[in-house]
């Protein structure tokens, strides 16, 4: 199940966030609705102009920051997700205990990793994402949804001029009597940067 990527026109993109030992990444084993919780990849950013991983990794840092998500701590690290068979280390980079989000960890926020930058052909690069809206609780972040998230995402960074790409089908909805992608629909939004 860790390896599966879906073939699209960005590249092979690997369906889940993974933990650093390469199992599908399930909420730090937190249950939801008595099930393991597994995490989606929901979002593609596609930036079709920066020459270099590094421009494309400062483009990717300041447009979800101009548009209401910027780097904040307190959030679980560690991730990657895998692009045309290859790993990729979250950004914001794994050890600063960081997401991007769009508002503290103590408060209900919508939070994502991202992954990448792949390089595409013709030129530019694309990441690969999983975002997710989370409730804070005593001693812990709660589940709410996938779906808010990556809409929510989708909204701030189209706000802030960047371009509807659609949906590409990933496929990766889960439910079983262990195990659940919660409310994902088992679609990646693709957004182009600017």
């Amino acid at each position: 199940m860790a390896g599966t990527s879906v073939s699209t026109a960005y590249g092979s993109i690997g369906v889940w966030m993974l933990q650093s030992n390469g199992d599908v990444a399930d909420w730090l084993g937190q249950q939801y609705q008595g099930k393991s919780l597994f995490e989606p990849i929901d979002v593609l950013l596609v930036d079709r102009t920066s020459a270099t991983a590094d421009g494309a990794t400062s483009k990717l840092t300041n447009q979800l920051s101009a548009a209401g998500f910027p780097v904040r701590w307190l959030h679980s690290t560690g991730y990657q997700g895998r692009i045309n068979g290859q790993l990729y280390a979250q950004q914001p980079p794994d050890g600063s205990d960081s997401a991007f989000s769009d508002a503290i960890a103590i408060e209900t926020n919508d939070h994502g990793r991202v992954f990448g930058p792949a390089p595409l052909p013709g030129g530019g690069f694309v990441w690969s994402a999983a975002f997710s809206r989370e409730k804070f609780e005593v001693v812990t972040h709660a589940y709410v949804s996938f779906t808010q998230a990556r809409d929510n995402v989708r909204t701030a960074v189209l706000a802030k001029g960047g371009t509807d790409l659609g949906t590409v089908p990933l496929g990766n909805t889960y439910n079983t009597a262990t195990a659940s992608t919660g409310d994902h629909d088992g679609n990646a939004v693709v957004l182009g940067l600017n």
